[in-house]
């Protein structure tokens, strides 16, 4: 899956390919290597020394919520895109979680659940 960080301007930043993408709060990292990619910072994403408005991973994905001790919520999926904005996470343009500013913490709208982990995978 690839990941593309925009601007408003239309600026863009393409990483990847990825396996796997963990959100840890408002971290993002590269599940197979742990590496830190970008921190989500008063409403932007931060990514090697620059602000982003937006994220995309294209290609089919799956999201997986995982809580405290790495037990998994059911799986979602398979989408054709997902993207954050705004520490918004959609699934295929459509609303799906939110990452709360305060508890770092993911809140799934389809169970009203809160995670500390999101995963979004490559299906």
């Amino acid at each position: 899956m690839l990941l593309t960080f925009k601007k408003q301007d239309a600026t863009a930043l393409n990483l990847g390919p990825f396996k796997a993408l963990r959100f840890e709060g408002a971290n993002l990292r590269a599940v197979d290597t742990g590496r830190m990619i970008a921190r989500h910072e008063k409403n932007t994403w931060h990514v090697r020394g620059e602000d982003y408005l937006r994220l995309d991973c294209e290609g089919s994905v799956t999201i997986t919520f995982l809580d405290a001790g790495g037990n998994p919520s059911r799986q979602f999926g398979p989408y054709a895109h997902f993207s954050s904005v705004d520490g918004i996470g959609y699934r295929d343009h459509e609303v799906f979680c939110h990452l709360d500013a305060q508890t770092k913490l993911w809140f799934s709208r389809h169970d009203h659940s809160e995670w500390p982990v999101l995963l979004v995978e490559d299906a």
